[in-house]
């Protein structure tokens, strides 16, 4: 993180390109990450959802999963914890995942 808050990967020479872009031309659910997160640690959050919309709707998720998972025992994370380990939701999740994938490649975003 502290890598990706100094340095800005649209600058940064050595940061690590999608291979999967490089290949098929196509972006995949995860192009942008970088530029995307260095944005958010910046204040940034309208041009982080221009790199990546998917991964800044992903952050509220992956805070509550690890949050459950580090403080199982506190009683908030029990009251989160049946939804945040649903099958359902993480069905949902890997839906919308493609979702994203394909609508991002179809209007180039």
């Amino acid at each position: 993180m502290v890598g990706l808050f100094v340095y800005n990967p649209v600058d940064a020479p050595l940061a690590p390109k999608c291979v999967f872009k490089m290949l098929t031309g196509l972006s995949c659910p995860g192009c942008g990450f970088q530029r995307a997160v260095h944005s958010l640690l910046h204040g940034r959050f309208y041009e982080a959802i221009h790199y990546n919309f998917f991964l800044v709707l992903t952050i509220p998720y992956l805070f509550a999963l690890v949050s459950v998972v580090l403080f199982q025992r506190k009683r908030w994370a029990q009251r989160i914890y049946p939804w945040i380990y649903s099958r359902y939701l993480g069905y949902l999740y890997i839906f919308l995942l493609l979702v994203w994938w394909v609508v991002r490649n179809i209007w180039d975003l």
